[in-house]
């Protein structure tokens, strides 16, 4: 059977394709790749940008993709970025579609977007710019055709735009990409994409045309012409030839070759035969920088946090006027006026593109000083875990399993920490105050810094700091990319503690979350308030759980965490009235005056006329 395809066709459309693309074979390839994949179902999920001053063939190429698709080709209005209603308007355009097509007379930028944020873009675009040049025929014509082209140049065919719209040529390039999918599989179809982007087979122009759409700093070696670079590199290697030729013929009488090695080599011979005298020169300590062990040093001193306090304690007062603010104007809203209390929505949000700490967005129980939730938020009860941080990294530890590793003072303060912090063991100081000196110490602290501590204290704090650096390590090689990101792209000193942090803050949040599942299954309404570590929940709400559960609350979150292996235990706090209550209550320790009692206790005397007729010296 003749085929239907004139000659001239067939010759015709891929010169089309040839000098649109002239240069940039791989970007052609990685269209005729992408193209495979489109038509065996797969979604590429790549935005092609084509880079180039008008008449470069662009929008040929989308009329003759258009010609050849039908109905599983649309264009793109590029409102659809910017308003929410075009959006709405062409979601259904484009479901199905194969190609989607749109026209950007300028590079489109992007806001927001950051140097962690940048891969999500990168993976996701494709860039060429194209080389060619097309100009009037006539400029061109005869032998001065053939010159051009090998300079990019090419005569311009005003006829192409209805000639690819034509049959036969859609028909040409089908031919030619079913001949590229027959012999390729979905694998090195996907392969050749990532060649060309992730591998730099572009050059590093997809990463420097996306950093400069989202407004950073791009590398400008990336957009250069290989042809140029190679000219310029030659001309480079010659010049330093000839130059390296002059110098030999100039300097030849007075260059001597020089040996360090054998010079060394002589001197410690000499040295040892005696004939040198050696001396250790010492230089000046002051010269050398110090190099501080533990934490780096703070940015401010004592002094300025004294002077920032007033204005601290003034930005708190703020929060907290606004909340009890907010507080007065709900209750004014309440339907019964014999109500007192009110419900108040917070938000919780993640500062962190992973999982970690979970913070309130506003004012919240969270963030509040304790004298300030006691009055907003009385009959509660505060559940957390029980040393939370030390328990949690002592399990991690054990599932990852280091070789010849072991952390004993970090098993100690998860086992009790009482223990540890208590008169009679290592800290010798009350458990506040141990819990803040092992924290301390845990991300990056010098023991040193506790002067005041015994031996045997001062003793387990330095196996404490030896183990916490070993944590800061293992956190640093289980988490590669991101401890490798946070220390060529932030501004952070000391990005091992930071990702320590990331490293079990999850875990944290995962209980945090189990727990608060747990109360939330039951029903019943009440306040409900995320802490780092624990749940601040309403006194009503426990005592309806525990009604319904028959467990008291602490055993009912013990048994939904028992997983991570975590204590819950209760830390409410007093309540301000109660506080207050007890401090003024009456004392009822005997003086034990003795004989004195009645001549102390009695009207008009006073105790220190008392005190002098006992004999005191005042």
């Amino acid at each position: 059977m003749p085929d239907p395809v004139a000659d001239d066709v067939k010759e015709r459309v891929p010169r089309f394709w040839k000098t649109t693309y002239w240069g940039n074979a791989d970007a052609f390839e990685v269209f005729m790749a992408s193209f495979t994949l489109a038509f065996r179902g797969e979604n590429v999920n790549r935005a092609f940008w084509g880079i180039g001053s008008g008449g470069v063939g662009q929008s040929l190429q989308t009329a003759h993709l258009e010609a050849m698709l039908g109905e599983y080709h649309t264009c793109l209005d590029m409102n659809i970025y910017f308003v929410d209603e075009e959006m709405r308007k062409q979601a259904a355009n484009i479901v199905g579609k194969i190609v989607v097509a749109q026209l950007q007379i300028e590079l489109t930028a992007f806001a927001g977007v950051t140097e962690e944020t940048l891969t999500s873009m990168f993976r996701r675009t494709a860039v060429c710019k194209y080389k060619s040049v097309f100009v009037g025929e006539v400029r061109i014509a005869g032998k001065q055709e053939l010159a051009a082209a090998t300079r990019r140049i090419f005569p311009r065919d005003p006829t192409l735009n209805d000639f690819l719209r034509d049959r036969p040529a859609c028909l040409v390039t089908l031919r030619c990409l079913w001949n590229y999918a027959r012999s390729r599989t979905a694998f090195q179809c996907r392969d050749v994409l990532e060649k060309y982007v992730v591998r730099g087979g572009d050059g590093v122009l997809t990463l420097a045309t996306v950093r400069r759409s989202c407004g950073l700093t791009p590398d400008e070696t990336a957009t250069a012409d290989p042809v140029q670079e190679f000219w310029k590199l030659s001309c480079q290697k010659s010049l330093q030839a000839r130059l390296a030729e002059v110098t030999r013929t100039a300097k030849s009488k007075f260059v001597f070759n020089f040996n360090k090695q054998e010079v060394q080599n002589v001197i410690e011979n000499m040295g040892k035969r005696g004939k040198l005298i050696s001396a250790t020169i010492t230089h000046s300590v002051t010269l050398c920088p110090s190099k501080k062990k533990g934490a780096p040093k703070r940015d401010t001193s004592a002094d300025v946090d004294d002077v920032k306090l007033p204005q601290s304690l003034e930005n708190m007062m703020n929060k907290e006027r606004t909340l009890y603010r907010e507080i007065q104007d709900a209750t004014q809203d309440l339907m019964d006026a014999s109500d007192q209390s009110v419900t108040i929505q917070r938000s919780y949000f993640y500062p962190m593109d992973l999982r970690c700490r979970r913070f309130v967005s506003d004012v919240g129980a969270q963030n509040l000083c304790c004298l300030t939730r006691s009055i907003c938020c009385p009959d509660t009860t505060d559940y957390a875990v029980a040393a939370s941080m030390f328990t949690i990294v002592v399990q991690l530890f054990d599932l990852v399993k280091p070789a010849d590793c072991d952390i004993p003072s970090g098993r100690a303060v998860a086992k009790d920490r009482a223990t540890v912090c208590s008169a009679h063991h290592h800290l010798n100081c009350n458990e506040a105050l141990g819990k803040q000196i092992l924290l301390e110490v845990a991300n990056g602290a010098s023991h040193h810094k506790f002067e005041e501590l015994n031996k045997q204290g001062v003793t387990f704090l330095k196996g404490w700091s030896n183990a916490s650096r070993l944590l800061r390590w293992l956190a640093c090689s289980q988490m590669k990319a991101e401890y490798g990101q946070l220390r060529r792209h932030s501004k952070n000193n000391w990005p091992e503690a930071s990702i320590f942090a990331a490293w079990w803050n999850p875990a944290e949040d995962h209980i945090l979350q189990v727990m608060l599942e747990e109360v939330q299954q039951h029903g019943f309404d009440g306040q409900v308030s995320c802490h780092f570590d624990g749940l601040l929940l309403s006194t009503s709400m426990v005592n309806s759980s525990e009604t319904a559960t028959g467990k008291n609350m602490i055993l009912v979150l013990q048994e939904a965490v028992k997983r991570n292996e975590a204590a819950i235990k209760n830390k409410t706090l007093p309540s301000f009235d109660v506080w207050l209550s007890n401090k003024l209550q009456e004392s009822d320790v005997d003086a034990d005056l003795g004989t004195y009692r009645e001549l102390l206790t009695a009207t008009p005397n006073s105790i220190p006329a008392a005190i002098t007729f006992l004999g005191a010296d005042l």
